[in-house]
């Protein structure tokens, strides 16, 4: 979810009426983005409504949403990162761990007074990049087959204030790798 105020907050959300857990939330000035998280057995079906509730009325909002398989239904987000804010066009997540097999999704929200891309860093898959009323919109991922300290980043086309947030999916136990399993959607309302 990204959004545009200075003060408004994520304060619930859901999945076809089923409650969903913030993950995270952060702030650089006016531009905001949180990650929300939702487990289902058997990834996430197409058609399903993602819902996110403010605290108040932004006048610029985007969400958009991905499933994956192969995740740990008893923890299935083992850690969290960010906010990471800047300034530069480059952007990364804070550093972190991945179990082998596991993955990393990171929402990134950017300024830009012009229409706004962004390119994924190298082993960094984006799922959807967007601009919405002059500001970036994109969510990331990467899966790693080995164990160890990773972030998920890109470049934008241009440099101004932006903000993101990241989340760890572990892998389930004797499954494969955490999978992408092609399911997303996005809605932007400006």
């Amino acid at each position: 979810v990204n959004w545009y105020n200075a003060s408004i907050t994520v304060t619930s959300a859901t999945v076809d009426g089923n409650a969903a857990t913030i993950l995270v939330q952060g702030r650089n000035g006016s531009f905001n983005t949180a990650l929300i998280g939702y487990y289902s057995a058997g990834g996430l079906a197409s058609g399903k409504t993602v819902t996110a509730t403010f605290s108040a009325s932004p006048t610029v909002r985007t969400i958009g949403g991905m499933s994956f398989l192969d995740v740990d239904p008893t923890t299935p987000v083992s850690s969290t990162t960010g906010p990471t804010n800047g300034t530069a066009a480059a952007w990364a997540t804070a550093s972190a761990t991945l179990a082998a097999g596991g993955a990393m999704v990171a929402q990134a929200m950017k300024d830009g007074f012009s229409a706004s891309s962004n390119t994924p860093a190298a082993g960094v898959t984006e799922c959807f990049d967007v601009s919405t009323d002059d500001t970036g919109n994109t969510l990331c991922y990467r899966i790693e087959a080995s164990s160890g300290s990773y972030t998920v980043g890109g470049t934008w086309n241009n440099a101004f204030t932006n903000v993101n947030v990241g989340a760890v999916l572990a892998p389930a136990a004797g499954g494969g790798p955490t999978n992408y399993d092609g399911t997303s959607a996005l809605s932007a309302t400006d």
